[in-house]
Parts: structure tokens; C-alpha cells; sequence
């Protein structure tokens, strides 16, 4: 039953496709995902070589996750297999698991693919250990057992490493619109407020003064969009280039988050698409701010370019900046 429950996850990724994945396992690779390290999903999941080119998702149940691009090597599989597939499937369609289950399938089996990012963004450790423990009580059921392959220890933890999280992920589309539930006489009645046209001219910056007045500049890629509590957003970046940062550290490949008082984006963002940042960060908070003073801007040449000789200029005067107080400090030991 255990062959089971590993063709409904890959059932699960496969609908749309006439080929599926070949899972391989043998003496050098006994598990999908080991417990002391993270095995190559391109060798083990992808069938054996390489693919670092990016794909278009096709899968629908996938794309409603928010992501369309994804990374895999499509093999021969047996034929039989997603049909077996789904006639368990029905067991999960209405279980309380079956949304963790489709997020960790398709995030695991079609990670997010990312032009010259090495390896693939995957599910967080923590989403595999939700799916597990969700799915307890319906793989006891139907008397299932979780793949002993799928190794959730094997996977990146969401504070050390970039990795996916069910909340993390919305639509792709940008909201249009904001719903806001009231009661009157014991019914709920929604209405839509709609989000005012974009008019922002994003004006850039002039000189090199406002780069050198920001707190933070960046060239990311972004990955998500959380809705928050106080009704604003939280976008998540993958980090391409860090040209300057303040009191909120940024890395490279590290994943950084812009937060947002407002669902109505303006410019509208979208996934996988290459901006360069400008921005502020609140220092109370240590949170990087994304507001009417952001400046974003699809990632170009020109861009690029020049925020790049602005960060040497800035590298070069805080480095005359320190000779002269060196300086200083010197002449006052003399007197």
C-alpha cells in the first residue's frame, strides 16, 4: 500500500501529461530524500541526467499554486500507473489533507524552476511534516503508509534555506479586488472594492543622492505573495544581486521579504519576473518596506548596469570616508 500512496502524489503532478517521471532507487540512492542530505532531485526524480532548462507548468491543479515555470525530465513510465493511481485518489479528494497533499506534491515533483538558479525551489521540511501528519488519520484509513523514500528531514527549513510554504503561495493573478464581509440580520453580504487604476509614473531615481539616501537595492526574482493579518501583502524575492542594504541584512540567493500595507499593487508584479529594487526598510520592525517610495523596475542592461556603478561609487566614498577618519584620529593622537 505504500506503492500506493507514492502514485497518488505523482498522480497528483502527472494529470495533463502523457509521460511521467521515473522514480529510480537503487544501492547509491536508496531514498528520494535522505535524512543527512538533500539527494539530487535532477538524478533521482528527474531520471538520471541533468535539466536546467526551464518549462512551462502544465499541469493545472499545479498552476493554481501560483508558479509556471518548472523543471523537469519527462521519461517512458509505466503506462498503468497514473490510472492506478486514480482510483485511490477518490479516497483523498475529500479528506482534510487532500489540499497539503496537492501543495507538496506539485512543489516537490514540479518544483519552481529559476533561470541560473542551480537547484530547484522546494517544499519546506515543515510542509512535508504537515502533509505527513494531516494525512495520519486517512492513511490509517485506508490502511496506506507514507513512502519510506519521502524523507522530510531532507528538505530546507524555511529559516536557514529557500523553501516553499502552502501560505506562502497565492494566485498568480494580482488581486483586482478587495472582499470585505459584513453581517446584517444574521447573513453575510460581500462587496468588492475595487482597487483604483495604477497612475503611478514610478518615478527613477534621479541621481546617484537617492540611491545613496535608500536602504536597501536589489535585484530579485519574485516567488510569492502572502496575504497578511492587517490586510497588506508580504512578497517574497530570491535575491539576485544585492547592491546595498541597511540594518536588514540582505544575501545573495537568499530570499528577502518586501511587506506591503496594501493588496492593489501598483505597478502590478509578476511571478518569475527580474526586478531591481529601491527602497526603505522600517527600522523598528527590521522589515524592508514596499510603499509609494519603492522604485521597481523590470531587471534591464541599463538598469543593472548602473546600480552597479552607483554601488562602487558608494563603496568608494564610504572607503574615503574611513581613510579621512582614520586620519583625523591620528592627527589628534599627534596633538
Amino acid at each position: 500500500m505504500m506503492n500506493t500512496v507514492r502514485l497518488i502524489l505523482l498522480y497528483l503532478c502527472y494529470i495533463g501529461l502523457t509521460h511521467s517521471f521515473v522514480i529510480r532507487k537503487d544501492k547509491k540512492h536508496d531514498y528520494l530524500l535522505s535524512e543527512d542530505s538533500l539527494l539530487s532531485l535532477k538524478e533521482t526524480v528527474f531520471g538520471g541526467q541533468s535539466n536546467d532548462r526551464c518549462h512551462p507548468l502544465t499541469i493545472p491543479m499545479c498552476k493554481s499554486l501560483g508558479y509556471n515555470m518548472t523543471t523537469y525530465r519527462p521519461n517512458i513510465y509505466n503506462k498503468d500507473g497514473p490510472q492506478m493511481a486514480a482510483r485511490y485518489l477518490k479516497y483523498f479528494e475529500n479528506e482534510l489533507c487532500f489540499e497539503d497533499l496537492l501543495f507538496f506534491a506539485c512543489t516537490l515533483y514540479n518544483p519552481i524552476c529559476i533561470e541560473n538558479h542551480q537547484e530547484p525551489v522546494l517544499p519546506c521540511r515543515s510542509e512535508c511534516r504537515k502533509t505527513k501528519r494531516q494525512c495520519k488519520d486517512t492513511l490509517k484509513k485506508f490502511k496506506m503508509e507514507w513512502p519510506e523514500e519521502l524523507k522530510c528531514n531532507g528538505l530546507p527549513e524555511h529559516q536557514t534555506g529557500v523553501c516553499l510554504t502552502r501560505e506562502s503561495m497565492v494566485a498568480q493573478r494580482a488581486p483586482d479586488h478587495v472582499n470585505h464581509a459584513t453581517e446584517e440580520g444574521g447573513e453575510k453580504n460581500t462587496k468588492k472594492k475595487e482597487c483604483p487604476l495604477c497612475n503611478k509614473l514610478n518615478t527613477p531615481p534621479q541621481d546617484f543622492k537617492d540611491f545613496r539616501k535608500s536602504d536597501y537595492a536589489i535585484e530579485g526574482q519574485l516567488l510569492s505573495k502572502m496575504k497578511t493579518a492587517s490586510g497588506g501583502l508580504r512578497l517574497s524575492f530570491l535575491v539576485r544581486k544585492a547592491f546595498k542594504h541597511g540594518s536588514v541584512k540582505i544575501f545573495k540567493f537568499g530570499l528577502v521579504h518586501l511587506w506591503s500595507e496594501t493588496q492593489c499593487l501598483c505597478p502590478p508584479l509578476k511571478f518569475d519576473q527580474k526586478y531591481i529594487i529601491l527602497g526603505f526598510e522600517d527600522k523598528n520592525s527590521q522589515k524592508l518596506i514596499f510603499d509609494d517610495r519603492t522604485f521597481i523596475v523590470r531587471k534591464t542592461p541599463f538598469w543593472k548596469r548602473l546600480f552597479l556603478q552607483w554601488k562602487r561609487k558608494l563603496r568608494q566614498q564610504r572607503r574615503l570616508r574611513l581613510v579621512a577618519k582614520i586620519r583625523r584620529r591620528n592627527e589628534r593622537k599627534r596633538t
